[in-house]
């Protein structure tokens, strides 16, 4: 089928060479050779003029036009799922949906596996894509085609639905070695300490540098910079350093290896994290079943589970009684 000579079904080889920008990886995501895409691509170049994806390096990137491109056929495609294609009821058994759910590694390791076990019980058949956040996640977060964007409230988009999941604060973490576990951590022991800081998306700022301390002025001497909180325990372990972390993070973590929990010694509000999504997707049935799934994994980080850690760990009343 041919609209103004494009060849329609381009749009969807189109939409997923700009969200993968890889030959191979779109192949495997619609099931075609790398030949058959590559043939595609062409093909696009070929209608728009334009490369559309360049080489670089060993990588691909996405042309000025390409960009421009993005996020309109990935709205196209998604209005037609919703409004011509989206089922009417959905039955997670009978389902071979795919799921892209865009995340920081913090919420993979805390949530994901609750909503993997819940989605097993139900024996669904779906698949899910757990990615892990790019910019582009914070400032476009449909450009690459995500079903779900998982993020703190504070880069919330008015544009896009949302619904809280769950509520955290950041606690301190270190070794038990180090100098600073020796005693209760005070604002001054935490400015002179020397510091690991996450840098999950390189040069935008995390949501502690950017609503904790920026407000406060707070200036810390980071020794390393981390883009990965599962390297955080063994980072500790070979250090003197403190790391500043959620505390359900902490909680899950602090049996790693010789690690204790301090409270962040300055005054702070809890963070919020919440599940972002399309509005006009919000009455698809395959969307609804997914957003109840991933309340249902959040409900179930429950004070039982957490409280399991008091008579093991060393840390505050506080790191409890607000993260529940």
């Amino acid at each position: 089928m041919r609209f103004k000579k494009l060849d329609l079904n381009l749009l969807v080889a189109l939409d997923a060479l700009l969200t993968e920008q890889h030959v191979a990886k779109t192949a495997e995501r619609l099931n075609l050779s790398p030949s058959a895409t590559s043939n595609a691509l062409a093909r696009l170049r070929t209608y728009f003029n334009d490369d559309l994806l360049r080489s670089v390096g060993r990588n691909m990137k996405v042309t000025e036009l390409g960009e421009h491109l993005q996020l309109s056929v990935r709205q196209v495609l998604s209005q037609i799922e919703t409004d011509i294609l989206a089922p009417r009821c959905f039955d997670p058994k009978e389902s071979d949906s795919r799921f892209r759910i865009c995340s920081s590694d913090f919420v993979q390791t805390l949530l994901f596996p609750k909503l993997v076990n819940l989605a097993a019980i139900q024996s669904a058949g779906v698949i899910f894509d757990f990615v892990s956040l790019g910019i582009d996640d914070f400032k476009q977060m449909d450009s690459k085609g995500n079903d779900v964007v998982i993020l703190p409230k504070p880069y919330t988009s008015s544009e896009l639905k949302k619904v809280d999941l769950f509520e955290d604060h950041f606690v301190c973490m270190m070794s038990k070695h180090s100098p600073y576990a020796k005693e209760p951590l005070t604002a001054d022991t935490y400015l002179s300490a020397s510091h690991i800081a996450l840098e999950h998306v390189p040069g935008y700022p995390e949501v502690f540098e950017e609503f904790i301390c920026a407000p406060i002025d707070l200036k810390r001497h980071i020794a390393i910079r981390c883009s990965s909180m599962s390297a955080i325990p063994d980072l500790l372990q070979h250090s003197q350093h403190i790391v500043t972390v959620p505390s359900r993070f902490a909680l899950l973590h602090v049996n790693s290896g010789d690690l204790i929990i301090q409270d962040f010694p300055f005054h702070s509000s809890p963070i919020t994290w919440c599940a972002h999504w399309q509005s006009q997707r919000s009455e698809e049935a395959g969307m609804k079943w997914l957003l109840e799934l991933i309340k249902d994994a959040a409900n179930l980080i429950t004070r039982t589970e957490l409280m399991l850690h008091k008579t093991e760990h060393r840390y505050s009343s506080k790191a409890i009684n607000l993260c529940i």
